[in-house]
């Protein structure tokens, strides 16, 4: 019972460990202060009546009633690495698609950025002067393999030129900003940059782990991100790229002149009740002299937040992953180590887990000769319990002294357990968060970032917390943690069957059933990690209980 007990304790305060990591230790934001007023902020200094190159009949409703025209004419370039569909309404990028092998069965790719409504897009000037001009028609100027120039020209005063550049070998997109004064007065030149819009969010883990912020002051600065439509969070400082990323992805713009100003703002969802975001940038005030002009310059990168693919743009900071970062990425790197000798995410993870058991032994090992310690004193308790069954505070007394008297501790089988946690649940989130694992295969499994669904529930059957699929693994993982149980308890001597060996009994059954249905649904490289795992430590429980029997 005791020993059972102290098992059932230990994985309670696990659970309890991820569930406040969860909600309590999200990333930190950066107070800010009030709202600024906008004459501060150098957004509306001279209010000019934006008109359009083109007049477009076709109109839709968009938000509030109003009525925005709707431009249809779109192009693609496509890369190596991506698929990107820009737009003349706004000269910007309504889509975005990750195209690499493995990412996606979807022929488009992987549909990491998007546009629900005509006025959204990434890398979209939405303001300009303190108006809004995200319904304004682009010309195109030239379009090639990797390069795309768009202009417009704002009341016959302002010119806007936008110059998008493509590379082949990585995930970044160069944006050059040209804008001419075609007067001979000098002009007030502020606008605001849309960065990232709509980063995909396909899955609970998405879900979970989306966050945005900012490296601000040399220093990566999570953010609250808004949950109402519209809201907006500012951040001020010195703002050197802003973040926007899911649980594999990210979508990154990096000015190349000074802002202090950028935001994080809501968005609805189309047919769910669910938020996105957006990223933006605020640009300062500036005075364009006549006949004059200025070039701003930006880097946009959106594609795995993976350390070998940021490093190149020293973008590196944004593979953060909170406050166990440091364990995060020792585990991260140790997994690439192993999938550079093996080729296989598959391999690499059982290798990752045999190296943790491995470093882990020790605490292992004094775990079980607690746990025995504990064992070998529980016909005493027993009497004692029978002796002392009317008087609790003399039972209390006793067994503290039997404990003193024997050198056992209490807690000396789960204090292990929990020095172990923050290596487990860095694991987990280094898993969840792994973009390497998009698309890898290993055995049956075809994609270690998802369940490994071996086939579709007939009759459209939906399973309560099971869904609609068969997954072979968790199964697997449910009867290693059984036989793990059985050999944990198995050598726990008992000479009555009391209701206590009824009760472990059933905790046999129960831990793993549970267990099994709260991650059926998971990716099947975490489940992987947990049944492999599950299986070292029956293992080495089974290899140290001999060793210790027959000592």
């Amino acid at each position: 019972m005791e020993e059972q007990k102290r098992l059932l304790i230990a994985i309670t305060l696990v659970l309890i460990i991820m569930v406040v990591y969860s909600f309590l230790f999200q990333p930190q934001r950066k107070p800010v202060g009030p709202e600024i007023e906008k004459e501060k902020r150098g957004v509306i200094i001279e209010k000019e009546e934006i008109i359009p190159e083109e007049v477009i009949p076709e109109e839709v409703i968009v938000s509030h009633g109003t009525k925005t025209p709707l431009y249809t004419e779109k192009d693609s370039i496509k890369t190596p690495l991506m698929q990107v569909v820009l737009s003349k309404q706004g000269g910007c990028i309504k889509d975005l698609y990750l195209t690499q092998e493995g990412l996606s069965k979807d022929k488009a790719g992987f549909h990491l950025l998007s546009s629900i409504t005509p006025l959204e897009g990434s890398l979209l000037i939405k303001e300009f002067n303190g108006v809004p001009i995200s319904n304004v028609i682009y010309k195109k100027e030239e379009f090639f393999d990797n390069k795309v120039v768009y202009s417009c020209i704002l009341d016959d005063k302002i010119k806007i030129t936008k110059t998008f550049i493509f590379h082949n070998s990585n995930y970044s997109i160069d944006l050059q900003i040209k804008f001419t004064n075609l007067t001979n007065a000098d002009r007030i030149l502020s606008y605001t940059l849309i960065g990232a819009s709509r980063i995909n969010r396909e899955g609970y883990l998405d879900r979970r782990f989306t966050n945005g912020g900012a490296y601000v002051e040399d220093r990566l600065q999570w953010q609250h991100l808004p949950k109402e439509p519209e809201k907006h969070v500012e951040i001020l400082g010195n703002i050197q790229w802003l973040i926007l990323r899911d649980s594999h992805y990210s979508a990154i713009i990096r000015p190349h002149h000074k802002i202090t100003q950028a935001f994080i703002v809501g968005l609805s969802q189309e047919k769910k009740k669910d938020i996105n975001w957006a990223t933006g940038l605020m640009i300062d005030k500036t005075v364009l002299p006549s006949r004059s002009s200025i070039t701003h310059e930006y880097t946009f990168y959106a594609g795995p937040t993976t350390r070998k693919d940021l490093i190149l743009l020293n973008l590196e900071e944004a593979t953060h992953y909170g406050k166990l970062n440091i364990i995060c990425q020792i585990l991260i790197r140790t997994l690439n180590f192993f999938y550079s000798l093996f080729q296989n995410y598959g391999i690499a993870i059982i290798m990752l887990v045999a190296l943790i058991n491995v470093f882990t032994y020790p605490l292992t090992l004094k775990n079980i000769k607690a746990t025995r310690q504990l064992q070998a004193i529980q016909p005493h308790i027993a009497r004692l319990r029978e002796i002392h069954k009317d008087d609790h505070h003399k039972l209390q007394i006793e067994i503290m002294k039997l404990y003193r008297e024997h050198n056992a501790n209490p807690l000396g089988g789960c204090l292990p357990m929990l020095i172990q946690a923050p290596i487990f649940i860095a694991l987990y989130i280094t898993l969840a968060r792994s973009a390497e694992l998009k698309g890898s295969n290993f055995l049956w499994i075809k994609d270690l970032s998802k369940p490994d669904t071996l086939a579709k529930l007939p009759f459209n059957i939906n399973i309560p917390f099971l869904g609609d699929s068969f997954n072979l693994l968790p199964i697997i993982m449910v009867f290693a943690m059984i036989v793990q149980q059985k050999i944990i308890t198995g050598t726990r001597k008992t000479n009555e069957a009391d209701s206590y060996a009824q009760q472990q009994q059933k905790m046999v059954l129960f831990m793993p059933i549970f267990f099994g249905i709260l991650l059926y649904n998971l990716p099947s490289g975490l489940i992987l990690y947990w049944t492999v795992n599950t299986i070292f430590m029956a293992a080495m429980h089974y290899v140290i209980q001999r060793r210790l029997s027959s000592s």
